[in-house]
């Protein structure tokens, strides 16, 4: 103990003579902030200088250093933050001063006045052909006093005047800085050259180049440049090599390929593209075009389960993004490509239908991680550091100039659109190229939505956040902007117009050309032949009402419900559930108030829509979709449906969201493991495929037009997609329960 006290005595007398030495005591009363712009200050003549030692601190976050000082995150954000604006403050300062009279009275003035922020040093430069002289570095050191030793005890001192608390450290953190500085050194000399995509960027500058976006003229620039580029000839591929790497883009993605590029005067899209068209794919196309774009990408789904979706299909077709997550998880690269070496498979199209669907998910968050590249920017930009590092792990490989994450509309208008106390984004990755004081945190993005429509939707609970997000968007500086959609009207034909003068933006001219792609449109050898025909896009006119629609009669204890509920004045939005089921969907179950076993005993008395839509899948053994309401009836189809499956002389299984996977399976191509699939209306309206299906059964009336493109759109997909599945027969049938 005597020992210790001693230990403990000695030290703090040399601290306390140090400090007696050259007047450190009240300096050392600063916060941590204070003392980092003033030494980096003191030691860097230029922000780039400062950059370096900045990038050190970073790496040493929560680490004591020679002094006993210990800098947080925000500590040395706040001292960057400060450090720059005193750079910029100086070149203001010098600029002022080469403006004015040689006498030099502005430039006195300024550098007079008083500042809360920290003085940069302004360094001058020596004559050509001159060293400075030695007395006059003696003369400074001896001025500056203590700051050289606070310097080399935070980044290794280059002086030769050491203390003697300075001698102790010197190996340790003269060794540390030497290794850091050699590592940030020579990155430039590492990074490989950037791949030329073939893009045609001089047609552009070679037609028509004063004609821009929103001007009359525009559109026939750009069909030119097109042909030109030889972009939308092509034949539609139907077919494709069983052993080709990866299903060719059709026409119309090419075309959105082409137009939204870093190449192109494009920034602003709105893609008009039908259900079931590939526009998952021509996302990911748009994404690679800018993989080398500094700007975050921020693509935006209407679910949090359609998010996933993107990830699994961003694994599914080759892209930049995805050889990027291979160099960083090669482990799961291997399963996803089913090869040890996933390089083999660099350029083919991976099936993960064959994965649980526990492991697509978890493949799904791996490859999230990864593309969100967490602690790997500071200032808006790629540590050289951790650049350097991946370069060198994976020669030839690319690495991405910012971050990609996948939003939900309410996530992109809610807690990622806001800014903290001090007018900053609480996001991290909206911090990335945000500008001062706009308060919009879609300045210099990248930003696709999918599901477009939804931006414009009103008789929502979110419609604060989609209000925000919408004004967001519509004012945003440097915003590449493209929005996709099969259905860009609601129910009324100014919401078409309303998302389309969002996509345009608030500097955008009155014209139109330049701001749409519209492909109205399914071309038969590319897309399945759907009965009744002319649906889900043409007209309901009488005949196809007819044809789609097929009535079921209430009777029964239904009936009497149903009845007792109409004179009660129920609107028809609760009469319509009542319609598929008598009771209420919360008592179905075990217990003592239960009506499982009743409903399941006598489903033409209680459920007679959802059992005319069972008996019609048992009649068949062709692969079908049941879609119904979660509130209207879906548990009781789902148990109605596995119930009546087990009872036939060839059973078979129904499946539900969780077997997605294994339902759109090759193995499943015509429903030899699993027949049906119940899913929620609600959550599969949008973002979901069921591939190979022959007939979708509705049992709940779609609440608008577009509703009802978009549930028949989930079967009717563009067969290249489906992995060269045949094209099939697509029959949407709608039951819909009637009485008197």
């Amino acid at each position: 103990m005597a020992f210790e006290e001693r230990a403990q005595s000695t030290r703090k007398n040399k601290r306390d003579a140090a400090t007696r030495g050259n007047g450190r005591g009240r300096k050392k009363e600063q916060s941590n902030a204070d003392y980092l712009v003033r030494e980096i200050l003191r030691k860097c003549s230029d922000q780039s200088k400062a950059e370096r030692y900045f990038t050190m601190l970073h790496e040493t976050v929560g680490k004591s250093n020679a002094l006993g000082r210990i800098f947080n995150l925000e500590e040395i954000t706040e001292a960057y933050m400060r450090v720059l604006q005193s750079f910029e403050d100086q070149k203001t300062m010098e600029l002022a001063a080469e403006g004015s009279d040689s006498d030099g009275l502005a430039g006195s003035g300024s550098s007079s006045s008083s500042s809360s922020s920290p003085r940069a040093r302004r360094g001058r430069k020596p004559k050509e052909g001159k060293q400075p002289k030695g007395k006059k570095d003696k003369k400074d050191r001896r001025k500056r006093g203590g700051g050289e030793e606070l310097e080399g005890a935070l980044f290794g001192s280059d002086s030769d005047d050491l203390s003697g608390e300075e001698e102790v450290d010197r190996e340790e953190d003269a060794g540390f800085s030497a290794e850091m500085l050699a590592d940030l050194g020579n990155v430039e000399g590492d990074e490989p050259m950037l791949i030329e995509d073939g893009y045609n960027a001089a047609a552009w500058e070679e037609i028509a180049r004063e004609v821009l976006p929103g001007f009359e003229g525009f559109n026939r620039r750009a069909t030119a440049v097109m042909c030109t580029a030889g972009i939308g000839q092509g034949r539609l591929q139907v077919t494709f090599d069983d052993h080709a790497a990866c299903p060719p883009l059709q026409p119309h993605q090419e075309a959105v390929g082409f137009l939204m590029h870093p190449k192109s005067p494009i920034d602003r899209l709105l893609v008009d593209h039908p259900t079931g068209s590939g526009k998952t794919r021509e996302m990911i196309r748009v994404l690679d075009n800018y993989f080398f774009d500094p700007r975050p990408k921020v693509p935006i789904f209407p679910k949090d389960p359609v998010c996933r979706n993107f990830y699994a299909e961003l694994l599914r077709w080759p892209s930049r993004y995805r050889d990027y997550f291979c160099c960083e998880r090669p482990a799961d690269a291997a399963i996803a490509s089913g090869k040890p070496d996933w390089k083999e498979y660099r350029f083919h199209m991976w099936d993960l239908s064959g994965f649980a669907e526990e492991e697509v998910r978890r493949l799904c968050y791996s490859i999230r991680d990864v593309l969100e590249m967490k602690n790997q920017f500071y200032c808006g930009r790629v540590r050289r550091s951790l650049r350097q590092a991946f370069h060198r792990k994976n020669p030839g490989e690319l690495m991405p100039a910012a971050p990609l994450r996948a939003l939900g509309y309410t996530s992109a208008g809610g807690s990622f659109a806001s800014l903290s106390a001090n007018g900053t984004p609480n996001s991290s990755i909206m911090k990335i190229g945000y500008l001062k004081g706009t308060g919009n945190v879609y300045c210099n993005k990248v930003v696709l939505m999918d599901e477009a429509h939804n931006l414009v939707r009103s008789q929502t609970q979110y419609a604060d956040q989609l209000q925000k997000l919408r004004r967001l968007l519509f004012e945003a500086r440097n915003l590449v902007l493209a929005g996709f959609t099969g259905t860009p009207i609601l129910s009324e034909p100014s919401e078409g117009r309303q998302l389309l003068d969002i996509i345009k933006g608030v500097a955008a001219p009155e014209g139109d050309e330049g701001f749409l792609s519209s492909f109205p449109m399914r071309p038969q050898p590319l897309f399945p032949v759907s009965l009744p025909r002319g649906l889900p896009d043409g007209v309901l006119t009488v005949g196809r009402r007819r044809q789609l629609i097929r009535k079921v009669e209430i009777r029964g204890e239904a009936l009497k419900l149903y009845d007792i509920k109409r004179r009660l004045g129920l609107p028809g939005r609760r009469l319509r559930s009542y319609c598929n089921v008598c009771t209420f969907h919360a008592s179905f179950h075990d217990g003592r108030h239960g009506t499982k076993q009743k409903i399941l005993a006598f489903p033409e008395d209680c459920c007679p829509k959802l059992l005319a839509i069972a008996q019609a899948v048992l009649e068949s053994t062709e692969k079908a979709v049941i879609m119904c309401g979660r509130t209207s009836g879906y548990v009781v189809m789902l148990e109605l449906m596995k119930h009546l499956a087990a009872k036939v002389e060839t059973p078979f299984a129904v499946a539900t969201m969780n077997e997605l996977s294994e339902f759109n399976h090759c193995s499943n191509l015509r429903g030899e493991r699993f027949r049906v699939l119940v899913a929620d209306a609600l959550q599969c309206s949008e973002g979901v495929s069921f591939l190979a299906v022959r007939r979708t059964f509705l049992a709940d009336v779609p609440v608008s037009p577009s509703t009802f493109i978009q549930q028949c759109g989930r079967a009717i997909r563009m067969c290249p997609c489906c992995c060269g599945c045949c094209c099939c027969c697509c029959c949407c049938r709608y039951c819909c329960g009637c009485c008197c």
